[in-house]
């Protein structure tokens, strides 16, 4: 039994390893998080909404409070960084999604388009 769960635990760990828990192309707000700690609570209230922003991917939201939070008069010059740094990666995460060509458009089954009396 104890070697089936250390098998288990092995397997688990590798398929994360490889599959990088899927999270990847995502927008990373560890710095802007870290530089706004020790900042003021109103400030810490627009990164939270943020953070919860960019984790729903309602990324126009997370932009708009950015914005607000970039017009701030008392950013230091890491605080000022860190939200160039997240702004541009969120520019970057809406541009590569919207920049995807559009699918192929869906074709009926043969069987269905004799069904519908549809030539091919």
């Amino acid at each position: 039994m104890k070697r089936f769960v250390w098998m288990l635990v092995v397997a688990l760990g590798a398929s994360l390893a490889i599959t990088g828990c899927g999270h990847k192309g995502a927008v990373s707000t560890s710095e802007l998080r870290s530089s706004f700690k020790s900042a003021e609570p109103a400030m810490q209230t627009l990164v939270d909404n943020t953070v919860a922003s960019v984790k729903s991917n309602n990324y126009p939201e997370a932009l708009s409070d950015l914005q607000v939070l970039s017009h701030k008069a008392r950013l230091t010059p890491d605080q000022q960084q860190s939200l160039k740094n997240t702004i541009a990666a969120i520019q970057n995460k809406i541009s590569s999604t919207t920049n995807k060509p559009a699918a192929e458009p869906h074709k009926q089954p043969d069987y269905l388009q004799k069904l519908l009396g549809k030539p091919k």
